[in-house]
């Protein structure tokens, strides 16, 4: 037996439409939003690192930061 939709749910065919639509929006915000992140000036309000910490582009570095923001995310 078919589910009986509320008013408030979308169709079939609006569902596919976002779909559609969807993949095509997350492309955009995602690179809106890389263009406007400064990692200097943005990542120092969420993590407590030193200008050299959040300036080092190394491997080494990026991976020390990574790990920490984990660690955050965690707790």
């Amino acid at each position: 037996m078919d589910r009986l939709r509320t008013k408030h749910e979308p169709g079939p065919e609006r569902l596919v439409a976002c779909e559609r639509a969807g993949a095509q929006y997350r492309e955009r915000a995602i690179t809106a939003t890389a263009a406007w992140y400064d990692r200097t000036r943005h990542l120092p309000n969420i993590l407590a690192a030193t200008p050299v910490e959040i300036g080092d582009w190394s491997r080494q570095g990026q991976r020390k930061l990574i790990t920490r923001l984990l660690r955050l995310a965690r707790n």
